[in-house]
């Protein structure tokens, strides 16, 4: 190990550009954490980037706690942008190359952002229930289908069925898919309403808990809909391909009641559309049908492609998009390069267009008669006190 840490971390930063994608910046900060430096060498090497905004780093600092993220990740971030680990010297010491320490279950970049978390169905489909729903929830999931010849689409044709997580699991792990799906519509796929359910019925009042809100969007490319929604920083629990132009993401929002579940729904719905994305506002109902990963649909997949992604919790996004609105800090060298261009002089050397002049003094002063020649200096172009 070098003797100096911290100037080995910063020698391997140098070779990772801080504007990559979110995740493995957070995953930086993570990393640095973790090997006992300061934040300020996070926020330093974050400052290099055009994406810095000042309090960033702050903001999500105090956040990491044992993530399990540690130096490999650096490594392996250098090793892409060009760092090479030096030869072993006389002494038999060798730099640490940290990637060769990354361990199962530890955080590793993923170029690929349609690579699938893992390519068994079955446990795409168990990991979307297992991160999306809780112990005791009740889950809806929709498997019969119909195609609708006006829309020219497959439709959801019943209400579903419900059962309890603990049973869905527990048939998935045993008997598969199939034995809990049954007979479907390859060519339809299948759909999990967003949020769990009290088994009496499939409308807003059935819903139990409002956790989640379906966001997606068809107007650009997959990769572009996934970008954006990293770049936002939204709080994510699953990112799912629907098998077709878009991309399923359930987004947390875990709101006491259905008044502040639709002004948080709002808020994303405003800050999706913002950054470009064409967002379909009927998933704007809790009780709403999203897509169930690790099912086939026509000749693809609903592939679970993350989980637990961007901010902690809707509060913690709301908290990091106040910090984000925040205007440019402007430079005073600017000002004195270009300085700003003065209205023009309504008193030469006294007053400009658009100000104010007050005259103050004590009683008998002469105020009212200064103010009666300025109107007359004013009128006929005159002089007024020299």
């Amino acid at each position: 190990m070098p003797e100096n840490r911290e100037e080995f971390i910063r020698e391997l930063l140098t070779f990772i550009d801080p504007d990559l994608d979110y995740d493995s910046w957070l995953a930086v900060g993570m990393a640095i954490k973790d090997e006992g430096l300061e934040i300020d060498v996070w926020d330093e090497w974050s400052r290099k980037g055009r994406k810095y905004k000042p309090g960033c780093c702050e903001a999500h600092w105090d956040t990491f706690k044992s993530t399990g993220i540690t130096g490999a990740s650096i490594t392996h971030l250098a090793k892409e942008g060009g760092w090479a680990p030096k030869p072993r010297d006389d002494s038999g010491w060798e730099p640490i190359s940290m990637e060769d320490a990354v361990q199962p279950g530890e955080w590793v970049p993923r170029r690929d952002p349609l690579k699938p978390l893992t390519d068994d169905p079955a446990q795409q489909m168990i990991r979307f229930l297992q991160t999306a729903f809780q112990d005791g929830d009740q889950v809806n999931i929709v498997a019969a289908s119909k195609f609708d010849e006006t829309r020219g689409k497959w439709v959801p044709a019943n209400r579903g069925f419900t059962y309890r997580l603990d049973y869905i699991l527990k048939t998935l792990k045993t008997g598969g898919i199939d034995s809990l799906i049954g007979e479907r519509s390859r060519e339809a796929g299948v759909w999990v309403r967003c949020n769990p359910m009290d088994g009496h019925g499939v409308k807003n009042e059935n819903v139990t808990d409002f956790r989640h809100v379906l966001v997606e969007s068809d107007s650009v490319d997959l990769e572009r809909q996934i970008e954006v929604f990293r770049e936002l920083e939204l709080p994510i629990a699953t990112l799912t391909t629907s098998g077709s132009k878009s991309v399923h993401a359930l987004v947390k929002i875990n709101a006491p009641d259905l008044d502040t579940y639709r002004r948080r729904v709002q808020a994303v719905f405003k800050a999706c559309r913002d950054s470009g994305l064409d967002i379909d506002e009927q998933n704007k109902n809790p009780a709403r049908l999203c897509r169930l990963a690790g099912v086939e649909r026509g000749d693809k997949l609903q592939s679970l492609l993350a989980v637990d992604i961007g901010c902690r919790s809707f509060e913690e996004w709301e908290e990091n998009l106040q910090i984000d609105a925040l205007p440019e800090f402007d430079s005073l060298s600017d000002w004195f390069d270009n300085p700003p261009q003065l209205p023009p002089e309504t008193i030469r050397g006294i007053l400009r267009k658009g100000e104010k002049l007050v005259l103050t003094g004590p009683s008998k002063a002469g105020k009212s008669f200064a103010l009666i020649q300025l109107a007359i200096a004013c009128a006929t172009g005159g002089w007024w006190m020299g």
